[in-house]
């Protein structure tokens, strides 16, 4: 029989009465304080909101408005990691000493640093300016497009940042502008403007391939314009345009002006053209290596032959698309200075491609995965599976050139292979040509790998270095490439890692530094760390700062 003693009995009878007392330790709490300042002149920024959160969560915990000192500080944070954003009136919202989409977390806990911080928050930058036409009157709903130059996520390259519409009065506003190396390009048509067929026709057939009735109305010749495409400071050649330098905190001015020119007509002929069946005709103009789709008028002429209307003279390219009994796409580049015929029966026909993604293990594949063709100089080509895991990338937009291959659509899955016939395979870059028929056999698996690690300078954690993952051959599997910034502990992660082998590199500014090309990152590899990712696999590395 058990029994217990008095003094247990006391005991008992004690911790029940004085419960009170006994209590487990309070969790210790920490903080996060700073100062906002601006990062040109370094005063203090009053009138700032400031927000914190979770490393590991969208959502805002705490959010504070910074007073005329600029200071800053949340308390009763538990240990962890945690992102801090800053935005007010001329500072769009950026987080801790961000680059690109990436920036420093604050780690909070036992023996770690997380005050005093000092948040450099940029000033914006804008761009203003007028619109106006030959004779210096406003040119409305005219589209402004902002091209950003220069080194871009590891490669220089020129892509459109913003676009902007002018009002009424030809004005545009281009605001929250990051620093940098820009060119403004202006479309617009002008609202004289008559670009209807000048020949008698029977059948029009829209921008988007539907056919209809024509006008027997003849327009007249002389509002028969358009504005090309004008770049800053009011040519029509890329080439000539003039780049303009935004500094933190700039406003620049800058206006253009548009001059109309006389439309040039062009004539398709092609066999498969025929008036009682589907087809489209989609023109597009190549600015800084990407393709914008020109607004035009396509009438049907009669069997075999269509008019293309509202061109202004230049480079384009053109897609002819017919759906009869057998459908035909074809791709031609044409340079249009006067009225021209341009028979497209020869034309290389655009590529198709298509194929199949399996299971390595032979399971039922996930519903809905998305194949996806990278291209750097063309738009990205994307596809839905089918139940049974096949799929055919839109006819209308493939191109030749060269692509990285992917899918996406199911956490932890990665394209462990990929075969192809009807195009040269690199690793995992496709070069796909005029005409060919591409078939694609996908070999999918599930089980990606993690890499922690932590940025050391002079065996100290260091903060804000850029943390990238190379792949081997990196100029044909940039698809395997991750990145990171190490926090304010030195650490960093490397999610959703495909199986295979890699060096770790730890760059102190190398954000603007052309990464991807393997030449530039041979010297880092050098003294960067190696590690080999199996599926599923966790990792934890220390990596030396460069």
């Amino acid at each position: 029989m058990f029994r217990l003693s008095v003094a247990s009995v006391l005991l008992i009878v004690s911790a029940a009465v004085f419960g009170s007392d006994v209590r487990a330790p309070s969790p210790v709490k920490f903080r996060i304080s700073g100062t906002v300042v601006n990062a040109i002149s370094g005063q203090p920024l009053s009138k700032i909101q400031v927000s914190v959160g979770p490393a590991v969560s969208p959502a805002a915990s705490q959010t504070i408005t910074t007073g005329e000192d600029g200071h800053f500080q949340f308390n009763d944070l538990s240990r962890g990691k945690y992102w801090l954003l800053a935005e007010g009136r001329g500072f769009s919202a950026q987080r801790f000493d961000q680059h690109e989409q990436f920036s420093t977390a604050i780690a909070v806990g036992p023996g770690l640093s997380s005050e005093g911080l000092i948040f450099r928050l940029s000033p914006d930058a804008t761009i203003v300016g007028t619109i106006t036409d030959e004779q210096n009157e406003a040119v409305a709903e005219a589209r402004v497009m902002l091209f950003r130059t220069g080194v871009q996520n590891g490669a220089a390259s020129t892509q459109i940042l913003n676009q902007a519409q002018t009002d009424d009065q030809g004005h545009y506003h281009l605001s929250h502008v990051p620093p940098g190396t820009y060119y403004v390009a202006v479309s617009a048509r002008p609202w004289y403007a008559d670009n209807r067929p000048r020949r008698g026709l029977r059948e029009t057939i829209s921008d988007r391939g539907s056919i209809g009735k024509s006008s027997e109305t003849q327009p007249d010749p002389q509002f028969d314009v358009t504005y090309p495409i004008t770049f800053y400071p009011g040519v029509t050649d890329p080439s000539a345009a003039t780049a303009l330098t935004l500094n933190q905190g700039d406003r620049l001015v800058v206006d253009l002006a548009m001059t109309a020119v006389q439309c040039v007509p062009l004539r398709l002929s092609d066999p498969s053209i025929q008036p009682n069946q589907g087809f489209n005709a989609n023109i597009a103009e190549n600015v800084f290596g990407m393709s914008f789709p020109v607004a035009t008028a396509v009438n049907v002429l009669g069997p075999g032959e269509v008019e293309v209307s509202g061109l202004a003279p230049g480079h384009y390219s053109i897609n002819l698309q017919t759906f009869g009994k057998t459908p035909v796409s074809r791709e031609q580049q044409v340079d249009l200075s006067d009225d021209s015929e341009i028979s497209m029966a020869n034309s290389a026909t655009a590529p198709s491609i298509k194929g199949i993604v399996t299971m390595e293990d032979g399971r039922p594949l996930p519903r809905n995965l998305n194949v996806i063709l990278f291209s750097r100089n063309e738009q990205n080509l994307t596809a839905q599976t089918s139940a049974n895991g096949e799929f055919e990338m839109p006819p209308q937009f493939t191109r030749p050139g060269k692509y990285q291959v992917a899918v996406f659509g199911s956490p932890g899955m990665f394209l462990k292979s990929v075969s192809a016939t009807g195009a040269s395979l690199t690793a995992r870059e496709l070069n796909v040509v005029g005409g060919a028929v591409v078939n694609l056999k996908m070999i999918v698996s599930q089980g990606t790998g993690r890499i922690d690690g932590t940025a050391l300078r002079d065996n100290k954690p260091f903060a804000g270095a850029m943390i990238v993952l190379v792949p081997q051959d990196i100029e044909h599997n940039s698809l395997l490439v991750r990145r990171d910034q190490s926090d304010s502990d030195g650490t960093f992660s490397l999610y959703d890692v495909l199986p295979g082998s890699y060096t770790v590199v730890a760059i102190q500014n190398g954000w603007d530094l052309q990464w991807l090309n393997p030449e530039v990152l041979r010297p880092y590899l050098k003294t960067g760390t190696a590690v080999t990712v199996a599926a599923r696999g966790r990792y934890d590395i220390k990596v030396t700062v460069q």
